[in-house]
C-alpha cells in the first residue's frame, strides 16, 4: 500500500475541489480484511451513530486517544458529540462507515479529527478506531485523508501528540515521514509533518 496514493473512485471530487463544501468528502476504501468501508465528512446527523461508536472502544483505546480514561457519559453528552459533529472553518471531522449486512443504517467504526491551530498556518489531527477494526489499515487510510484535507486547507504542517505506548499510531506517522519527538514532561511523543 502506498500511504501517499488513496484509492480515488474517479468519480470522487479531490480535497481541493471540495473545500468549498467540505460535507461531500467521500472515499471508498477496502479493510485488509476485505471489508468494504467509507471514509465522509461527519454529519450532523450522526450524533447518534457516534454515540454508539463511543460506547463499543475499549478503555485501552480511549487512553490511547485522549491520554487519559474519559468515562462513556462525558463522551457522548450532547455537547461534546454536537462539538465532534461540527464542521467549519477552523475543524473538520471524518467517519469511517460501514453498513450493516441486510440493512441501509451505517455504523461508525473510526474518527479522525483535524483541528486548525489559531494564527498557525498548522493542523493537529488526531484519529481513533474501532477495537475490532483495528489493524485492518483503516488508520493509515484515515491518515491519508486528513493529510489530504489538510493540503487543500493551505496548512503548511501537521502535528499530533503520541502517547508513547501507542506502537500502531507510531508506526503509522513513521510511514508518513514524521518526525517524531519525545516531549519533555510528558509520556507523548510528538509527531510532525511537513506537508
Amino acid at each position: 500500500m502506498n500511504p501517499g496514493a488513496p484509492d480515488l473512485d474517479p468519480n470522487e471530487l479531490t480535497a481541493a475541489e471540495i473545500l468549498p463544501n467540505p460535507r461531500q468528502f467521500v472515499r471508498h476504501v477496502k479493510l485488509n480484511n476485505g471489508a468494504p468501508s467509507m471514509i465522509r465528512a461527519i454529519r450532523t446527523s450522526d450524533e447518534l451513530l457516534l454515540a454508539r461508536f463511543h460506547a463499543k472502544l475499549s478503555d485501552r483505546s480511549v487512553y490511547l486517544r485522549y491520554f487519559s480514561f474519559i468515562s462513556l457519559s462525558h463522551r457522548i453528552a450532547h455537547e461534546q458529540l454536537a462539538r465532534t459533529c461540527l464542521i467549519n472553518d477552523r475543524q473538520f471531522a471524518l467517519v469511517a462507515v460501514l453498513r450493516r449486512e441486510g440493512s441501509h443504517e451505517q455504523e461508525i467504526i473510526g474518527l479522525g479529527q483535524m483541528i486548525r491551530q489559531d494564527g498557525l498556518n498548522e493542523v493537529e489531527v488526531g484519529l481513533i478506531v474501532g477495537d475490532e477494526y483495528q489493524n485492518q489499515g483503516l488508520g493509515t487510510r484515515l491518515c491519508e485523508c486528513l493529510l489530504e484535507i489538510s493540503r487543500a486547507a493551505g496548512a503548511q504542517r501537521v502535528v499530533s501528540l503520541i502517547l508513547c505506548e501507542n506502537y500502531a499510531m507510531r508506526v503509522t506517522g513513521r510511514r508518513f515521514g514524521c518526525n517524531l519527538e519525545f516531549v519533555l514532561g510528558e509520556h507523548a511523543l510528538r509527531a510532525t509533518l511537513a506537508l
